[in-house]
């Protein structure tokens, strides 16, 4: 398709399109194609549709009815109509070779007030300047003219330009005038012009604090090529007021006043009241930069944790020092790495095992200490034995927040001597506990005569009884609490444990005796060794005590 052609197509007006309220309910209405009034967007600008009524959600219910000779106008209680003469929009020339530019006219012949011309551009990228190049139209003014810069194009392009004029009439209600589309048709060949010079350039404010932030005031001699001119800035003493990064002003196409960034930081320390130079350059040949004094006042101010470090004791900018911490869990160098906020990693100190010597075919009780405690949701610690005479699980869950843990250690029968197991747990870092395992001795049953306490039924030692008939008093066995978990005490009854959350104590009771601990923690705790709860949370747990042994109340 050739450029005329498609110039054509462009200005065809679409034979249907929607109109509805704000709702999205269809409107019956006579409607002039591109009212901002009657959101009439997607119909032809300039162009008379028919609407009609519907249900909410119908498309397309209007119809072109009349394609307009230059414009349509329609306004609030107005019926909409085309407009006559003189064309309300023009663009001179309609052909022109990219990078040269134009001339736009907007005319409007009734009578007027506060006018508003809006211009739409189908390509703004090829003909910038809609918002910042289009002047006001004065009440006792019918028509302006403005020109519009244009891109370097590598092949005809058409450009859709089309104005709608937002005034009030003499009645002071709101009305529309909107022209038909004009096709503008740009060529190649041709070359963007070179950057204008600057007409003015100031600095706002004139004098900064330290730390303080400068804007610059930018206004070019003829508006920007359509690529837009970019600024430079520099400063004389970049150590006392230096250019910001991404602070430099831009001119769009089109304009000539560059947008309003913050452009110059002042140091956070400055020692004596220093005069800096700022100078801006648009890049225009033959012009030098244009340079403004900056005033930067003597004054420091201090490193603030918002934009400082994040932990450590570190210099404030200022003579001083600030230490800023860290937050949500994390401490300074938790992570392994100095002056930096992290998270401890939870891993294993140390294994041991009790008794560290048992008799093949007995078991050991091994503890686990975890530091920190283990996160939220628990840490899963592997265990593993060297010695095929020593099994032990291939892991246990430790609890969230606790920091001790409790496995049971099983033994085989050996002939002879001794063999040792090493026992390893494993949580980000591995500790090593050993256990003796030793054979059985010779049996020698034994007598009543060699017995400490002859009474009741006896082992002999050899898997057998003996009874050797004297009364005698109970025998005493030592019971140890260890407590671990958020906080609480365990107490016993009968009474002779009382101990709080991260201690253990030993008391020696009657053997065979029963024995109930509580937890005070209303949460309850989880039991292991001589009294187990099975992993489930209890307020107490009741045993009787037939030998020396432990205890671990892990304290939800």
């Amino acid at each position: 398709m050739s450029v005329t052609a498609a110039a054509l197509v462009a200005q065809s007006p679409v034979p249907t399109c929607t109109v509805t309220n704000i709702r999205g309910v269809p409107l019956q209405e006579t409607v002039c194609g591109g009212s901002a009034l009657f959101n009439s967007l997607s119909c032809t600008p300039g162009s008379l549709y028919t609407c009609k009524s519907g249900p909410a959600g119908t498309k397309n219910n209007c119809t072109l009815a009349q394609v307009c000779a230059t414009s349509c106008s329609q306004g609030v209680g107005v019926q909409a109509a085309c407009s006559g003469t003189p064309a309300p929009f023009t663009v001179s020339p309609l052909n022109a070779v990219g990078g040269n530019e134009i001339n736009l006219t907007s005319t409007l012949a009734a009578t007027h007030a506060n006018t508003i011309i809006n211009l739409n551009i189908d390509r703004g990228d090829l003909v910038p300047g809609a918002s910042c190049a289009v002047p006001a139209l004065p009440d006792n003014q019918n028509s302006v003219t403005f020109p519009l810069s244009t891109a370097v194009v590598n092949s005809a392009t058409p450009v859709r330009l089309y104005t709608e004029v937002s005034y009030n009439d003499p009645a002071g209600h709101s009305a529309e005038l909107i022209s038909k589309p004009q096709i503008l048709t740009l060529n190649p060949d041709g070359t963007p012009p070179p950057p204008p010079t600057i007409a003015s350039f100031a600095l706002d404010p004139t004098s900064i604090a330290a730390a303080g932030i400068g804007f610059t005031r930018i206004t070019l001699a003829h508006m920007a090529p359509a690529a837009g001119v970019q600024i430079a800035l520099t400063s004389s003493n970049p150590a006392v007021a230096s250019i910001i990064a991404n602070g430099q002003p831009m001119v769009l196409g089109s304009c000539t006043v560059a947008q309003v960034p913050e452009s110059i930081q002042a140091a956070n320390s400055v020692p004596a009241t220093t005069v800096v130079n700022i100078s801006a350059s648009s890049g225009a040949p033959g012009q030098a930069p244009r340079t403004q004094p900056l005033t930067v006042t003597a004054g420091c101010v201090p490193i603030s944790c918002s934009g400082g470090p994040s932990c450590g004791p570190t210099p404030d900018g200022c003579g001083g020092t600030l230490n800023c911490g860290c937050n949500f869990g994390e401490s300074c160098g938790g992570g392994g790495v100095a002056g930096q906020c992290g998270t401890p990693t939870p891993s294993v100190s140390s294994v041991t095992m009790n008794p560290a010597s048992v008799v093949g075919g007995g078991t050991s009780t091994g503890t686990i200490t975890l530091n920190p405690p283990a996160p939220f949701g628990g840490a899963t610690i592997a265990l593993s034995s060297d010695s095929s005479f020593v099994s032990v699980p291939a892991s246990i869950l430790m609890s969230s927040g606790s920091n001790v843990a409790t496995f049971t250690a099983t033994t085989t029968a050996i002939q002879a001597g001794s063999v040792s197991a090493n026992i390893s747990a494993t949580y980000n870092t591995s500790a090593t506990a050993t256990l003796n395992v030793t054979a059985a001795p010779a049996c020698a049953p034994t007598s009543c005569s060699a017995q400490a306490k002859t009474c009741g039924t006896t082992p002999d030692g050899c898997g057998g009884t003996l009874t050797c008939g004297a009364p005698c008093g109970p025998s005493n066995s030592t019971l140890t609490v260890v407590a671990n978990g958020k906080g609480g005490d365990v107490s016993s009854s009968p009474a002779g444990i009382q101990v709080s959350s991260g201690k253990s104590q030993s008391a020696s009771f009657a053997t065979g005796s029963s024995i109930t601990l509580t937890s005070s923690d209303g949460h309850g705790a989880i039991w292991a060794g001589l009294c187990s709860s099975n992993g489930q949370p209890a307020q107490s747990c009741t045993f009787t005590l037939q030998a020396s042994g432990s205890v671990t109340s892990t304290q939800q």
